[in-house]
Formats: C-alpha cells, structure tokens, sequence
C-alpha cells in the first residue's frame, strides 16, 4: 500500500508527521458527512486555571458518528526523543483508505507527579488535541463560563511562579489559551 508523508517541525523536538493513503477520497467524504452530524465539544472540565473538553467527552460525543460513518480513529502512544511523548492518530475509512497524523510534545515536569504520571497525562492531552483536530472538532464554552474567572489551580500558580522567575519559560505551554492564561496572570 503507498502513502504519502509531510513532516513539520513545529518546535524545539516538537514535530508534526501526516501520512495518509494514496486515495483519500471515500475517507473525506465519510469525514464531511460526520463533521456535519456532531457539534462542537463543550469545556465541561475545570482544571489547570481553566475549562476544557476532556477526552472522554469528546470520545463519548464521536463514537456513534464514527461508527455511522464507517470511520474509526486509533490513537498509540510513540516513542520520541528524550523528553518528548508522542502520539500517532489513525482516522481509517471502511474502504481501506485512512489518514494518520503524529504529534510530539515535551513531557510536563510536575514534582507532585511521577515520572508515569507526568507521561501519561502528556499523552492524553496529546491524544485530546490530536483526536480534535482530525475530527475537525472544537471546545466551546457555554454562555455562563464566559462570565466566569477559572480559579488558580496549583499546575496554574507553578507555572507563573516559573515564568516570574524566567519569562522564556512560557514558550514552554503548547496550550496557546493556556499561555495567554498564565500571561495575563503575571500582569496582575
């Protein structure tokens, strides 16, 4: 089977690699149709200083339309340079056509955490964006969130004392929602 590859260097060992089937076109149409059955994911989880659709909800929302549409997603966690978790995403029609996609990102340093913990919430944050982005799916908030103030968690108040102590250290949040957060909140 033939493929086709673009790799993308996003940031400092941070890459992007698309690799999809020869024929595409049984896949889009399938993936149109889905997109235009689902809504948007609803930021229904607080935490990290702010409201996010975690990936149970947004599994939970595509599971019906995917399988509607003959569509399946597979997501592995891959081996990346040290530091560095990464996530393949396989979006594979029923025709045998299919579109993958892997992410790297660093592995947060959370000394509250093991080292298994910090990886394996890297990988869900990974998986969640990636799943996302495939899947053509947004995080909306509700009207009352928009009047709201997300509360400083303690992953929220470790960041801004880093940054406090070294500003370079927000090129670090891939999140740009979440770096604009933490920004904002050395301003006060």
């Amino acid at each position: 089977m033939s493929s086709t590859k673009s790799n993308r260097k996003v940031s400092r060992g941070a890459a992007i690699v698309t690799t999809k089937s020869e024929q595409v076109g049984e896949l889009f149409t399938a993936l149109s149709k889905f997109q235009g059955e689902i809504t948007n994911a609803h930021k229904g989880t607080q935490g990290h200083g702010y409201s996010y659709a975690d990936l149970a909800s947004i599994l939970d929302m595509v599971k019906a339309h995917l399988a509607e549409n003959g569509l399946s997603v597979v997501q592995m966690p891959s081996q990346a340079e040290h530091g560095y978790i990464a996530v393949e995403t396989l979006v594979a029609h029923s025709s045998g056509q299919w579109i993958e996609q892997s992410y790297s990102m660093p592995i947060p340093e959370n000394k509250r955490n093991s080292a298994a913990q910090n990886m394996g919430s890297a990988i869900t944050y990974a998986r969640r964006y990636a799943l996302a982005a495939a899947l053509g799916i947004a995080q909306t908030d509700d009207d009352a969130s928009l009047n709201t103030s997300p509360a400083l968690d303690d992953v929220a108040k470790q960041w801004i004392a880093a940054a406090k102590a070294n500003p370079d250290v927000l090129n670090q949040i891939e999140d740009k929602a979440y770096r604009d957060f933490i920004a904002k909140e050395l301003t006060k």
